[in-house]
């Protein structure tokens, strides 16, 4: 059975290894604008290197956000590296439909780890 497992069949082949790194906003911002153009801080960018796989995750926005939802930091970074592993499987949330596709993807893998824990 792969990462996703066999309900979420993965799209592309998946690295044989991610490093995942927590960083600031300011670091973040600083990634986005230098590799995507795009001045605006995120919560997680994913860069797939072919056998190897890089999720960086915005330890700030996570903070801030799981605030304003009232949920846990740890539920918040879980979701961002959810959301990390899905554009490493070839999933994408460009799209409205894509979105949808992803956003119930995450819900229901979120679920699941977090519920064996």
């Amino acid at each position: 059975m792969g990462l996703l497992g066999s309900r979420y069949p993965a799209r592309v082949k998946l690295p044989g290894l991610v490093s995942v790194s927590l960083i600031d906003d300011s670091e973040m911002q600083r990634v986005h604008t230098q590799f995507m153009d795009n001045p605006d801080p995120t919560d997680v960018i994913t860069f797939p290197y072919g056998e190897e796989g890089e999720i960086l995750i915005s330890v700030e926005t996570a903070t801030r956000k799981a605030a304003e939802l009232e949920v846990s930091f740890e539920r918040e970074i879980t979701l961002y590296l959810v959301h990390g592993l899905l554009h490493l499987a070839g999933y994408e949330d460009a799209t409205q439909e894509a979105r949808m596709e992803m956003e119930g993807l995450q819900e229901s893998l979120l679920n699941e780890l977090l519920g064996s824990l």
